[in-house]
């Protein structure tokens, strides 16, 4: 009896284990999940593009403040660290603001960057010194220029105005880094 008991224990902590492990790594499609689902049984007027793209954007923006703290830590250069405390007052402000929106829209946005993601903050956690500044100034050149792609196509696409209205806004912000980080890797 106490065999079954301990197995029986056992296997619901992992289940519990599992289920919260799970949850975190798959918050951003926990969320595109949840806002399908109010797409699909019409509890919203948003269609699958524009809850897409405030998940995205949620997403993006997390992980540039996550990054620009670990730039702000590791990073000599005065510069990528000043960078790095960019990203987090700028990006901070956008996903208040996306917040907000998503408040107002019935969005559910993810609380925690998607795994993939996490991967590339892990992998440069562990670079240090020039390799550093190298791979965080490449990975926000990179991860800018896709994103203004994405923001420019959602200024163009998107129907709903307060979703039109961040991308729009959010903009001459991104394209600002974008700049910023295109100098910074030119004296690296």
């Amino acid at each position: 009896m106490k065999k079954i008991l301990i197995i029986t224990a056992t296997g619901v902590a992992l289940v519990s284990f599992s289920a919260c492990h799970n949850a975190s790594k798959n918050s951003v499609s926990a969320a595109d999940s949840t806002n399908n689902a109010n797409i699909s049984s019409n509890t919203t007027t948003l269609n699958q593009t524009e809850t897409d793209f405030a998940v995205e954007a949620a997403n993006v923006g997390m992980m540039e403040v996550e990054l620009g703290k670990v730039a702000q830590q590791k990073s000599h250069s005065r510069r990528v660290r000043d960078f790095g405390k960019m990203m987090v007052d700028d990006h901070s402000g956008l996903d208040d603001r996306m917040k907000e929106i998503a408040t107002s829209l019935n969005i559910t946005l993810p609380d925690s960057i998607a795994t993939g993601d996490r991967k590339k903050v892990d992998d440069l956690k562990k670079k240090s010194g020039n390799a550093f500044d190298k791979a965080y100034i490449g990975m926000m050149v990179n991860g800018h220029t896709s994103v203004i792609n994405d923001f420019e196509k959602a200024a163009n696409d998107i129907k709903d105005t307060m979703l039109n209205s961040f991308a729009t806004q959010a903009l001459p912000v991104l394209q600002k880094h974008l700049d910023s980080a295109q100098a910074i890797q030119q004296s690296l």
